[in-house]
């Protein structure tokens, strides 16, 4: 089960990116990017911090989170994770950078 979480962590990244890139809207993606967050609190701190980041900084920050969530070795979720799974990762971070900046860009 605890490479089960790992899987699962990278399972709801990968559905952010897929909800966020689903709408056109700025608005639209904000608000169904929100709604995810309402559903899925364990994400709001990680999420939070990924703002001010780069994208490797966050993509590292999702690896030792990972390991820590499924009780392994970050060693052993770095070898786990391949290299397509971190692309998609790694879109995501970006899609939900994006999102922030939009809807700073909307509140100015």
């Amino acid at each position: 089960m605890k490479l089960g979480e790992a899987t699962s962590l990278l399972v709801d990244l990968i559905e952010i990116e897929t909800i966020s890139k689903a709408a056109m809207d700025p608005s639209g993606r904000w608000e169904i990017f929100q709604g995810w967050l309402a559903r899925n609190p364990r994400w709001r701190k990680l999420v939070d911090s990924w703002i001010e980041s780069t994208p490797d900084d966050a993509m590292a920050e999702l690896l030792e989170y990972a390991a820590q969530r499924a009780e392994l070795p970050l060693p052993v979720v770095q070898a786990f994770v391949t290299e397509p799974i971190k692309l998609r990762a790694r879109s995501a971070i970006e899609t939900i950078q994006t999102l922030y900046k939009e809807r700073k860009e909307i509140e100015a």
